[in-house]
């Protein structure tokens, strides 16, 4: 890959760039929450949309290759540092693909500044629920000291099965390279948990929830979701997309939550070929 990096000042504080693709549109890639960063989430995006398209991709505050973030990285923060991002670029109206929290993230600004988005790809999109799978439970455990850095130990023969047992449910071709990066991910951090997991996950329900507010989304949106995914079940994204003014959905069988790594092709396929449409679409 011939990707270009940078490290960015933010307002409040420093994160990587990445850049490929000198032609087309601009699309701009959302990685997810968690022991995440913008080079695991989408190592093999960039290069299926680089031929055709200008990608850019960032780690979010607090992950990968981020530095000096001390506020708490709210929803609200997200949506904030991607506007940052989106200025810096010099993109007036993105086309937005993300995952679990980017794709979080990628709603909120729709809802808030549509003006800034021309499309949306969401996988296995957050930010839907009125509350998370065995929700009081797991909001008393986020009370126990110490539990975020509960997911940092171990060795990396049991992270490739935690991997297996909570994120994928089909045997993932390159999983050794997902278990080196998630690896390298987890010696960068003093916690496996991203702000957004805790601070928007209150004790009668998650904080924020744009599910009765999509039907304000004029945006043109493709949710790309693992039908075996138990963080965020599928009926959720089948429920968004039927709310949705202009939005469709593509399902994966028996795929968990991580559906761009655990089937890359298949996830690239679908998103480049409704980028493909949409503008296709235009010049027409």
């Amino acid at each position: 890959m011939t990707i270009k990096t940078e490290d960015i000042n933010l307002d409040g504080g420093k994160t990587r760039l990445y850049r490929d693709g000198d032609l087309g549109p601009p699309v701009v890639l959302l990685h997810g929450g968690g022991l995440d960063a913008a080079m695991i989430s989408w190592r093999h995006a960039i290069p299926a949309l680089s031929p055709r398209y200008q990608v850019f991709a960032f780690d979010w505050p607090k992950q990968g290759h981020s530095s000096g973030w001390t506020k708490t990285i709210t929803t609200d923060v997200l949506i904030d540092v991607l506007i940052q991002v989106l200025d810096l670029i010099g993109v007036q109206r993105a086309n937005l693909v993300g995952l679990s929290m980017g794709s979080c993230a990628a709603m909120g600004l729709a809802l808030e500044h549509p003006h800034r988005v021309n499309a949306m790809v969401l996988g296995n999109p957050g930010g839907l629920q009125k509350k998370v799978p065995y929700h009081t439970l797991a909001w008393l455990m986020l009370k126990i000291p110490g539990i975020e850095k509960a997911g940092l130990g171990g060795t990396k023969e049991k992270l490739k099965k935690r991997l297996k047992g909570s994120l994928f449910k089909r045997d993932v071709e390159d999983i050794d390279q997902i278990v080196e990066d998630v690896w390298e991910e987890m010696k960068r951090r003093t916690s496996a948990l991203s702000d957004f997991q805790v601070a928007e996950l209150g004790l009668t329900g998650v904080k924020v929830n744009y599910m009765p507010r999509l039907h304000e989304i004029k945006t043109p949106t493709l949710i790309l979701h693992g039908r075996k995914d138990h963080l965020v079940p599928v009926d959720l994204a089948r429920e968004a997309a039927s709310r949705l003014r202009n939005g469709d959905i593509h399902e994966f069988e028996n795929v968990g939550h991580w559906p761009n790594r655990e089937v890359p092709n298949e996830f690239n396929h679908a998103m480049v070929s409704f980028f493909d449409r949409l503008y296709s679409n235009m010049v027409e």
